[in-house]
């Protein structure tokens, strides 16, 4: 026998197999779990409808997947299956760092927009109540 040597080629593809198998579901994490903190912080007032709304989506996302993956394994191989599930992961983390860097101006937009539809609304109410009384 020889010793192991952390250099071979086959060592090193099944230690990037195994770090991957361990870093992709916690990236799923991580991703999962900022995305949800984002939609219900994004939608004041009706967060149990986008929690609910975020978890269906991630249902039937899940089962796509999982229903096509076997056939991508077969045609693809291993290789092609896992680098588009990084490639998809990358572009799920790069999607955070720009929500990182502008939720907070589109946050502010919505409450903006939120806060003058309001205002529209209550402006409406007392015009419709202004002219029923007036009626009177």
């Amino acid at each position: 026998m020889k010793p192991l040597q952390i250099c071979e080629l086959e060592t090193l593809l099944y230690f990037s197999i195994c770090s991957n198998l361990l870093l992709l579901p916690v990236r799923s994490m991580i991703i999962y779990a900022s995305t949800l903190a984002y939609v219900v912080d994004g939608n004041p007032g009706k967060s149990t409808s986008a929690v609910a709304t975020n978890s269906i989506f991630r249902g039937v996302l899940a089962c796509i997947s999982s229903q096509v993956s076997e056939s991508i394994l077969d045609r693809r191989g291993n290789g092609a299956f896992y680098t588009g599930w990084a490639i998809l992961l990358a572009l799920g983390q790069a999607a955070l760092v720009l929500v990182s860097l502008k939720g907070k101006g589109w946050r502010e937009k919505a409450i903006e927009r939120e806060e003058q539809k309001d205002e529209r609304q209550r402006l409406r109410r007392e015009e419709r109540l202004r002219v029923v009384t007036e009626g009177r």
